[in-house]
């Protein structure tokens, strides 16, 4: 598990860099994340990172980036997580 502030550093560097895309939420993706967070309740799966997961999907992304790989792991997805599958 990666710790600390450089992991945090490394995303905010690649985010401006362009190599991190943002995508605002909708009511779709609400939707999917309620169902995520239900599925997921074990592992406290919340509304941020089941938006992310929704977005992922309906985008196709090829990854995540995300710090908290103990909950995003946890989940099957459809993509690859960053930093965990470098």
């Amino acid at each position: 598990r990666m710790r600390g502030r450089a992991p945090a550093r490394r995303v905010l560097e690649d985010g401006g860099a362009g190599h991190i895309a943002g995508e605002p939420g909708g009511p779709g993706d609400l939707a999917r994340a309620a169902v995520l967070a239900a599925q997921h309740e074990e592992i406290g799966l919340g509304l941020v990172d089941g938006v992310v997961i929704a977005v992922a999907e309906r985008l196709g992304a090829e990854a995540i980036a995300a710090l908290d790989l103990q909950r995003f792991g946890a989940v099957e997805l459809a993509c690859k997580l960053f930093p965990r599958d470098l």
